[in-house]
């Protein structure tokens, strides 16, 4: 999961960058819409990414308190 987490984290940066620069050069309304569309899929992207984040911050956390309990420590 984190592995899927950071491809997507870092696609998703990757594609922003470009959106940026294709909404920043748009001139023509044909071109805001296409910049547009692609920014719902950079968010699509940053969804995704937010998604994977929490179920690697729950994982992490599930093995922490797993092992406090191994080790006797109190959660």
């Amino acid at each position: 999961m984190l592995s899927w987490w950071w491809a997507l984290w870092i696609s998703s940066s990757i594609a922003g960058g470009l959106v940026a620069r294709l909404s920043a050069s748009a001139t023509t309304l044909d071109a805001l819409i296409a910049a547009s569309a692609a920014l719902v899929l950079v968010d699509a992207l940053n969804l995704a990414a937010a998604v994977l984040a929490i179920g690697v911050v729950r994982t992490i956390d599930r093995l922490q308190r797993d092992a406090a309990q191994t080790s006797g420590a109190h959660a």
